[in-house]
């Protein structure tokens, strides 16, 4: 381990044992630290489930290394109600649908889940964004790179969670 890093593990614990729900990311692999502007999801009633999801999908992309997340504000569409999660290491940007993601049965993150934000829920930064809304046509899934860079910019103004792989298979 670098030096910097045990400091930064050092002020995450602070800042962790400093929130009230501070048992909802006691994970030894997973720490977090509030970004400019956090949104304060970390008190939002699924936190934990939003951060076991994030913790399986970064063991299914097998990722090499500490892994920054970077969560941004609540989001709320219609009746649905999500987040998006800014992933640099893994060139992608991901939106969690917190209701049928972490519904009352649980955290059950099963294959199909995954699969969903493996596939579909998800923006790879180097094969979807094009440059402008024009070049979308009739397109479902490209975005445009000032829409991306608007929501990288959000989720970096949100909740970074760092997520080292568990290695497990």
């Amino acid at each position: 381990m670098k030096p910097c890093m045990r400091a930064a593990i050092f002020v995450t614990a602070v800042f962790v044992s400093a929130l009230p729900n501070a048992a909802a990311i006691d994970s030894p692999v997973t720490s977090a630290l509030p970004a400019m502007h956090s949104t304060l999801i970390e008190r939002h009633p699924n936190f934990r489930c939003i951060v076991s999801l994030l913790e399986r999908i970064v063991d299914d992309a097998s990722g090499q290394g500490l892994q920054s997340l970077y969560i941004g504000p609540i989001e709320r569409e219609g009746s649905g109600v999500f987040v998006r999660v800014y992933w640099p290491d893994d060139r992608a940007i991901l939106l969690i649908d917190i209701q049928k993601t972490c519904s009352d049965d649980g955290m059950r993150i099963d294959d199909a889940a995954l699969g969903w934000y493996r596939t579909k829920a998800r923006i790879d930064l180097d094969t979807d964004v094009v440059p402008t809304a024009e070049d979308i046509g009739g397109s479902t899934y490209l975005v445009d790179r000032p829409w991306v860079d608007r929501v990288i910019a959000a989720c970096k103004d949100g909740y970074l969670l760092m997520v080292e792989p568990s290695g497990r298979d």
